[in-house]
């Protein structure tokens, strides 16, 4: 996720990118097979909806962008 942002910055810069989504909140249950042992494994928070290590990684991000918008807004 951390290199994703950096090229998302780059972007932004550019006036080239307007926003970021995270496709799964949270693990899910999908049809057990080989390719997919027990869920999917994908998402910010357990199936339990416990914060994983990407969960405190995007917040971050979205506190970093924030405070971004508010130096702008406090410039005007």
């Amino acid at each position: 996720m951390t290199r994703h942002f950096k090229a998302f910055d780059i972007l932004r810069k550019e006036d080239y990118f307007i926003g970021e989504m995270i496709w799964n909140f949270a693990d899910f249950a999908t049809k057990q097979d080989y390719t997919r042992v027990i869920g999917n494994h994908k998402g910010m928070f357990t199936r339990e909806r416990q914060p994983k290590e990407s969960a405190y990684a995007l917040r971050a991000r979205f506190e970093l962008l924030a405070d971004e918008e508010r130096k702008k807004v406090s410039k005007l």
